[in-house]
């Protein structure tokens, strides 16, 4: 882990920004807040629309509820942004299918599709390979006693 202040502030604002993100997409597909559908609904939306089989599904709704939670608290951080990134890595590919040109158009923005997840992944990404920082419960709870 890092000792640098900034850094350490630094990934505290992207664990708290992308966390919550994630947590807020991860309830509605869960618990069903904040308008989602729930569980067994978005399961069955995964396998009509993208083909995803229900365990792949599954992967991800907790992966992205779990991994958002986690981002938040700083609890387990290096495992939650590694499901993180797994399912914002394969949300950017199934997102880029429908993209046919860069430029935005009426039924297109490329930015929205295929740049939200894939930032999303990168800043999940940067947490994993940096740890959560020293504002973090990772950092109370395990760090090495001298």
């Amino acid at each position: 882990m890092t000792t640098n202040r900034s850094s350490d502030a630094a990934l505290l604002m992207m664990r708290l920004v992308v966390g919550a993100i994630l947590f807020y997409y991860g309830s509605q597909k869960l618990l069903g807040w904040f308008g989602g559908y729930g569980f067994n609904a978005t399961l069955d939306a995964f396998h009509d629309k993208n083909h995803i089989p229900a365990w792949l599904g599954a992967l991800a709704i907790f992966g992205e509820f779990f991994g958002g939670l986690g981002m938040l608290l700083g609890l387990f951080s290096r495992l939650a942004a590694f499901g993180a990134s797994c399912t914002m890595a394969v949300a950017t590919v199934i997102t880029s299918r429908g993209v046919t040109s860069l430029v935005a158009t009426s039924a297109q923005n490329p930015v929205r599709d295929i740049g939200f997840p894939l930032a999303l992944f990168a800043i999940s990404m940067a947490i994993l390979l940096m740890g959560a920082g020293s504002f973090s419960l990772d950092s109370k709870l395990f760090r090495k006693r001298k």
